[in-house]
């Protein structure tokens, strides 16, 4: 299993750390009031991943965030209803679990804490704000904001009921309502972890309402409908000044790499530049991303990008487009973002046009 932290997460850390630091304390405290909500984000996924193992998901890859996880799953089947709820109540219930098991153990050790005292989680004070950053992140995901426990539950029920794209916008509306109010409670109450926790259901649930709709604009798409049938590729053997020579004639930002007729890697045009800059003229071959992964005209879209994605969770290589023996097209990261743009420009142009012919 892959786990990476996410920006927002690096981010958080640096704000906390700012924080402290404005309140006239060692910004240590502000990192270790940061360490805390970690803690508490991997008690929650340690619960999510024991219910996701009893219900037979393989978890692959967990990118975290201020409010959790984004989990990637082997495969995606469609969730039974108990399945369903017991993956949005197993986060909550460990974070609760363990506020309680915390606030009994410091109640038996003094008396001197009061947990009640505003602020709840401030880094003057790390014992209350430990058991109180557990309470609040399984609070917030009884919350119907996408992409929190209770959001994913309303989000599936908006998809079953209005198709995907109606529904994930849906969802993603009330996500970023409820990030509003998350955000401006925690600033009226002084509360920065609330505020922190708001901004990240607010800018997840537009991004991940974004990604729904852009996955439904391609269901049901092959590999042809999205290659590039001309593009410019580069040999293993030129140096990288002549290699940056050809870039400048394309609009492509990341290139296949030739050795004779085959296709042996990829290279980003930054990557010519950066090494360019740093080790002076070589060969391609020497920063050229080494091994791509083809695919047939007739693939599925989806599942083709998903496989190759892997642990990175979005296409970072050119996928060369074979039929037979003969390349016959290009995916690129660039041109693939770029093609879903245009795919959901026209869905929605078309769902536009069709409204008043429904209403006539």
């Amino acid at each position: 299993m892959e786990l990476r932290l996410h920006v927002y997460f690096a981010a958080a850390v640096f704000l906390l750390m700012l924080y402290a630091s404005l309140l006239g304390v060692a910004m240590r405290r502000g990192a270790m009031l940061a360490l805390l909500l970690l803690f508490a984000v991997a008690v929650r996924e340690t619960g999510r991943a024991l219910a996701a193992a009893w219900a037979g998901k393989d978890l692959r890859r967990l990118v975290l965030l201020p409010t959790g996880a984004m989990a990637t799953y082997a495969d995606e089947p469609t969730q039974e209803p108990r399945h369903e709820r017991l993956m949005a109540m197993a986060g909550p219930v460990s974070n609760f679990v363990l506020a309680l098991t915390m606030a009994l153990l410091t109640f038996s050790a003094t008396s001197q804490v009061n947990l009640f005292q505003r602020h709840l989680m401030e880094p003057q004070h790390l014992l209350r704000a430990a058991i109180w950053v557990q309470i609040v992140l399984g609070g917030i995901h009884l919350l119907p904001a996408s992409p929190l426990d209770a959001g994913v539950i309303l989000r599936r029920q908006f998809v079953r009921s209005r198709g995907t794209a109606r529904g994930a916008k849906a969802a993603a509306g009330v996500g970023q309502a409820i990030g509003w109010v998350l955000v401006l409670v925690g600033a009226v109450s002084q509360e920065m972890m609330l505020t922190l926790m708001g901004g990240t259901v607010l800018l997840t649930a537009q991004a991940e309402g974004h990604a729904l709709v852009a996955k439904d604009a391609a269901t049901g798409l092959k590999m042809r409908d999205v290659m590039l049938r001309e593009w410019t590729s580069l040999d293993a053997s030129d140096t990288l000044e002549d290699a940056l020579r050809l870039s400048h004639h394309s609009l492509q930002q990341v290139f296949p790499v030739l050795r004779g007729s085959v296709v042996v890697g990829s290279v980003a045009r930054s990557s010519l530049l950066l090494a360019l800059q740093t080790d002076g003229n070589g060969f391609v071959q020497g920063v050229m991303t080494r091994g791509v992964q083809a695919a047939r005209p007739d693939d599925l879209l989806v599942g083709t990008v998903q496989s190759a994605a892997g642990a990175a969770g979005a296409l970072t290589a050119v996928m060369p487009i074979v039929e037979g023996d003969r390349v016959v097209g290009m995916v690129t990261p660039q041109n693939l973002l770029q093609t879903m743009g245009h795919l959901g420009q026209t869905r929605r142009l078309l769902e536009r046009a069709a409204k008043p012919k429904r209403q006539r």
